[in-house]
């Protein structure tokens, strides 16, 4: 900052006049409800910007108060096309069935519908929840449900762990390839039909597939 005429200043270039504070972020886990029934859920998306990219995949584990599971599963047709380096990520070279059922998959407008019926008013978890939950108050500014992000949960219980991604975490746990509870995750996904319902295949390579991150999710919390 400069002096400049009459006694006052000017700003100059990379200054400004007063530092915001940086705004605080309450923690999901403030103020939990209770837990009887909840969803997990998680979501696959073209980028990292909820105002410029877009939802290709919504999955939903739904726990209720008896314990019973009951699954769904949407893929989302985007607007764009979907860049090579995220079909990558999604494994679309080693499925590519997949990447056909979203090019012909309903519009974000109709599967936010169903996904809202489905969740009602329960409590959801997800992963990095804070990111994917707001995708989901982008497609619908109304939402209120509860949100509790087991990123900060397993920040929390495993502060020993490099890095708390949902793969990491798991491993930890004995959910992969070699663990020791691998097939817990592999009957589960038998048990709840998913080929025969969403036409998916439990595989250790499914990672960012939204609904086997929320089998996943729901085994290790």
């Amino acid at each position: 900052m400069k002096k400049g005429g009459e006694g006052g200043f000017t700003i100059q270039r990379g200054e400004s006049e007063e530092k915001k504070p940086k705004e605080k972020v309450r923690s999901t886990l403030a103020d939990i409800p209770p837990l009887d029934s909840l969803v997990f859920f998680d979501i696959e998306t073209t980028g990292l910007n909820p105002k410029r990219d877009e939802i290709v995949q919504i999955a939903a584990l739904k726990v209720k108060a008896d314990g019973s599971l009951e699954p769904r599963n949407w893929y989302v047709k985007p607007t764009r096309k979907i860049p090579y380096t995220l079909k990558l990520k999604l494994n679309f070279d080693k499925f590519p069935e997949i990447e056909e059922i979203i090019n012909t998959s309903p519009s974000i407008e109709q599967v936010i519908e169903e996904f809202v019926g489905f969740i009602e008013d329960l409590p959801l978890i997800a992963h990095n929840g804070s990111f994917d939950y707001s995708f989901l108050k982008e497609a619908i500014p109304s939402l209120d449900n509860q949100l509790i992000d087991s990123l900060e949960l397993a920040c929390l219980g495993c502060p020993q762990l490099e890095s708390h991604r949902l793969e990491v975490v798991a491993e930890h746990f004995g959910y992969y390839k070699n663990g020791d509870k691998k097939e817990e995750i592999i009957e589960l996904a038998d048990k709840l039909e998913l080929p025969q319902k969403f036409g998916i295949s439990f595989s250790w390579e499914g990672y960012h597939n939204a609904l086997i991150d929320c089998l996943v999710l729901y085994k290790v919390f």
